[in-house]
């Protein structure tokens, strides 16, 4: 049995409407491919193989192995395997490209980052197929902020699976710009999971794949823009110091995939997005593991465990349309496994708050502070007034936080253990 109480306020954004806060899924979650080529390839030379070990060797040409560093100083594309326990590859490159291929390594640098692109024209990571990727950084300060750094512009692609833990500051950070293409990205982060660093330049583009992170700073933060094309995204950040799930200083598209960012709050997709999204702004702070279902009268479209503890939820689906009445339920039930955080299907739970997507049709949030938890400072707060959400009847003051009293839900993101 559900039961109702009104504990959020939503918006609907999308390509000609305003500001939409919810989030959908179908039973499977569907990785898009918008603006994906049939196949990504290499457009450096090999130049050879480096093999990780205590004694690290090579059969490459323009490349130095001193103790635990490896650094290459010649363009191309060299494959990598192994394990490196106390080292680092320091990609030193004036004005050419390379290309790293990651086959099955396990990196670790107790003093900084595992892989650092220090000079190149461009840097790219391609994930061997099948291959499973390990890089792990120290907790002490460094000159590079990044688990894996890149001076230049960035592009991860390839079939493999890559884990990213930084225990200092970022998990993948560029100066320039980053761009996803293919790949399973697991990162866990002291700081941002990912960060482009160059105010009003960088750009984050996400067109494939799967990125899991679990962050204590911001999930993605780029000082440009940030776009979503395609893939499955799921980003959670820390409430400490009001971190964001997704934060850009300039604009942020999503034209497909499947999006989930969980944080303090948002930065809101551009209404240009070429694809929907729901923004939910709880009253209160959520607690991790409280289970979320977003269904309408024809389907379940998401149910979902919190990976972490949530002010704020933006979900974007090409399941979202005009026209749709969605409700949002907190402590539903599911006896299945999850997958990241993610069930097929969910009974019961607390009606949060319903939308009609047609009915929302302002874009900006009214001052004040919102009830329960940590305050919103000046700008977080909900719409009240005509065309949008109603004050339920008989509320004044601060709202409080439901009894919650649920249970722990199956399984919590997925981060593989080596």
């Amino acid at each position: 049995m559900k039961t109702s109480i009104k504990l959020a306020s939503i918006f609907l954004l999308g390509a000609s409407t305003a500001l939409l806060i919810g989030c959908g899924t179908q039973n499977d979650i569907e990785i898009g491919t918008a603006n994906i080529p049939a196949s990504w390839t290499s457009t450096t030379s090999v130049v050879g193989e480096i093999l990780l070990s205590e004694y690290s060797t090579t059969t490459a040409e323009g490349v130095s192995i001193e103790e635990g560093t490896i650094t290459i100083n010649q363009g191309g594309s060299y494959t990598l395997q192994g394990t490196l326990t106390d080292g680092e590859i320091i990609v030193d490159v004036e004005g050419q490209e390379v290309e790293l291929i990651l086959n099955g390594v396990n990196i670790t640098n107790s003093d900084g980052a595992a892989i650092a692109f220090v000079q190149s024209s461009s840097s790219t990571i391609t994930l061997a197929e099948g291959s499973t990727n390990y890089l792990t950084d120290g907790s002490n300060e460094r000159d590079y902020d990044a688990t894996l750094y890149s001076v230049s512009s960035l592009t991860i692609q390839g079939k493999g699976t890559i884990n990213i833990v930084w225990n200092y500051q970022e998990g993948i950070a560029t100066d320039m710009h980053l761009t996803i293409n293919e790949g399973t990205i697991f990162i866990q982060a002291a700081d941002d999971g990912l960060n482009g660093s160059t105010d009003n330049v960088s750009m984050i583009t996400i067109n494939g794949g799967t990125l899991i992170i679990n962050a204590e700073g911001d999930g993605i933060d780029s000082n440009g823009s940030l776009t979503i094309n395609g893939g499955t995204v799921i980003t959670a950040s820390a409430l400490t110091d009001g971190s964001w799930g997704l934060d850009a200083d300039g604009t942020i598209l999503i034209n497909g995939g499947e999006v989930i960012a969980l944080g303090a709050r948002n930065s809101l997709p551009a209404t240009s997005s070429t694809q929907k999204s729901l923004v939910i702004s709880f009253w209160t702070t959520i607690p991790k593991g409280t289970i979320i279902s977003i269904e309408s009268w024809e389907e379940s479209l998401l149910t979902y465990a919190l990976a972490r503890d949530t002010q704020e939820m933006v979900y974007s689906s090409s399941s979202l349309q005009d026209g749709v009445s969605y409700e949002i339920y907190t402590n539903a039930e599911t006896s299945e496994t999850a997958n990241n955080g993610i069930y097929l299907s969910s009974t019961g739970g607390t009606l949060l708050t319903s939308v009609t997507t047609t009915s929302a049709g302002n874009t900006q949030r009214s001052p004040g502070g919102m009830g329960g938890g940590s305050g919103w400072g000046g700008e977080r707060g909900p719409q009240w007034g005509s065309g949008m959400m109603q004050r339920p009847e008989g509320l004044s003051g601060e709202m409080q936080p439901p009894q919650w009293g649920m249970r722990p839900p199956q399984e919590e993101m997925q981060f593989p253990t080596q």
